[in-house]
């Protein structure tokens, strides 16, 4: 049997409640799995019920150093490097996004590489579509001024990848695309509000991003798979999103 934690975030409240911290306790997956409060310099109280999951024993708590947001919004300047070089036929990537600006041509909301016919692996908006890079660049109609959830899932055809859009399913032909040689960015050059992304190389998560808040209030990803923060490598500062309840 495998084993599990169940992280605990801690927030203090403002002047009007100053005795007290709010206390969230967070699922595997980054959902809260109870609020609570406590008062300072008094016993911490856990929740009466211990949570369950299907093939796991559950272990104990523990005090996580990040607080959750809803998401965090990039102004055009500010990304985030995954790390991640994409394997054509194996890289999978799920996001939840939302564009905030739909005629931007040149910013990707998660991919790398550029130039026609070259080693690309991206999705953008333009010209209020969206935009597929995977060595050659093909155009979605699907609306894109809303909360949105895509995945690139390789398909069992060799150089073929299948891009879901909202509802919109569509299989792309990359046989004559080059092998990509850069990392994974998320929120490059976009405006783009990011409530999560993960990466799969093949079937195993190796990334995990959520918004969140450091211990020192700075807005960034928290990657669970590392269990460690990921900071913006462009300019200014993402916008944070709000702290989940």
């Amino acid at each position: 049997m495998k084993r599990f934690l169940i992280l605990l975030s801690i927030l203090f409240c403002n002047t009007v409640c100053a005795d007290t911290i709010n206390l969230h306790w967070i699922n595997y997956d980054g959902t809260v799995y109870e609020n609570s409060t406590c008062v300072i310099d008094s016993d911490l109280i856990l929740p009466a019920t211990a949570p369950t999951r299907y093939g796991y024993t559950f272990t104990g708590w523990e005090i996580s150093s990040f607080i959750p947001l809803e998401y965090i919004e990039s102004t055009g300047t500010q990304w985030i490097d995954t790390g991640i070089v994409p394997v054509y036929s194996a890289t999978k990537i799920e996001a939840e996004l939302e564009p905030t600006h739909n005629n931007q041509t040149s910013g990707h909301l998660f991919g790398c590489g550029s130039g026609p016919n070259g080693n690309r692996f991206f999705l953008q908006v333009e010209n209020s579509k969206f935009s597929v890079g995977m060595g050659n660049t093909y155009q979605i109609t699907t609306k894109n001024s809303e909360r949105t959830t895509i995945t690139f899932q390789p398909s069992n055809i060799i150089k073929s990848v299948d891009v879901n859009i909202g509802n919109t399913l569509l299989q792309y032909d990359i046989s004559s695309a080059k092998t990509p040689t850069d990392k994974i960015r998320i929120g490059w050059n976009s405006k783009v509000k990011i409530y999560s992304v993960k990466i799969y190389y093949e079937d195993t998560l190796v990334r995990d991003f959520a918004p969140a808040l450091d211990d020192n209030s700075i807005p960034c990803m928290y990657e669970k798979v590392e269990k460690k923060y990921y900071y913006n490598q462009g300019t200014g500062q993402f916008v944070a999103g709000y702290i989940q309840q």
